[in-house]
């Protein structure tokens, strides 16, 4: 350098910045991390609801704010409805977050 100093520089710092920031965006793009809280929520599914109702009721999608079950018969699709509400907030307690406003029944 011209006052004869000269400065070191990590070798690939500004790589490993750009790499970090990329697999951060890569990451809120596909909401990878949303996915995966979902995933257990759903994997953890009859511990949440029962073991009763996780046996004739399964989670199958989830559409925005909307998951989607089936149910084995109408009788299960009766019961689930008395709990609904009380199985939404314990789903969203699990995500951390009010990701789940509706559960509905699928076809």
């Amino acid at each position: 350098m011209a006052d004869g100093k000269e400065i070191k520089r990590k070798k690939g710092d500004g790589r490993i910045k750009k790499l970090d920031g990329a697999i951060g965006h890569f990451k809120e793009t596909l909401r990878i991390d949303e996915m995966a809280e979902t995933y257990d929520v759903l994997a953890k599914w009859s511990e949440i609801v029962g073991e009763k109702l996780g046996n004739h009721i399964r989670p199958v999608q989830l559409m925005n704010t909307t998951l989607f079950v089936k149910s084995d018969g109408a009788v299960w699709m009766n019961e689930f409805n008395f709990v609904k509400r009380q199985v939404i907030q314990d789903l969203n307690k699990r995500l951390g977050r009010p990701l789940i406003r509706d559960i509905r029944f699928k076809n």
